[in-house]
């Protein structure tokens, strides 16, 4: 079963309409563990290490979703059983996170922010979590604190070594 996340229907931006700017995709992978597709790239994370080693570096490919899977427990530690989880919590040994955006990136208008928030409430639907609005908030702050706050110490060191 494929589950689909939408966030703004629809927005005019600088004058141009966007039908469904930000769209995620999960369904079932014949593929074991995670395998991630954006408009750029498709990146396989095979094990619990890899999305760890993801999760909260911004520049790395699908660093985003590993951040969200690792909010939501998917895994919880580096040394998880992915495979098992996955089984688990969604009936698959392997999962497909599609995400797309017809937004231009870096345009200001959070939507990393709302990415993040379609994944969370997909990855929550497909595995049959209930939630509300104050959890996916909850959620999508304490990625953004997760993925950002190494970034934001090794640019304070480097500011540092300016002054």
């Amino acid at each position: 079963m494929t589950f689909t996340s939408y966030r703004f229907p629809q927005q005019l931006i600088r004058g141009e309409r966007f039908a469904k700017p930000i769209i995620c995709h999960i369904r079932p992978s014949p593929t074991e563990g995670v395998t991630v597709k954006t408009d750029l790239n498709t990146v396989s994370f095979p094990n619990s290490s890899a999305i760890f080693d993801s999760h909260n570096k911004p520049g790395n490919p699908g660093a985003l979703i590993c951040a969200c899977l690792v909010c939501i427990g998917v895994p919880k530690t580096r040394d998880d059983d992915l495979i098992s989880i996955l089984e688990k919590r969604f009936s698959t040994k392997g999962l497909e996170i599609e995400c797309l955006s017809s937004l231009p990136h870096g345009s200001g208008l959070g939507t990393s922010s709302i990415l993040a928030t379609a994944i969370i409430k997909g990855l929550w639907q497909s595995s049959g979590t209930s939630y509300s609005e104050k959890n996916i908030c909850h959620a999508v702050s304490t990625i953004f604190y997760t993925v950002y706050s190494s970034e934001r110490r090794r640019l304070l060191i480097i500011l540092s070594s300016w002054l």
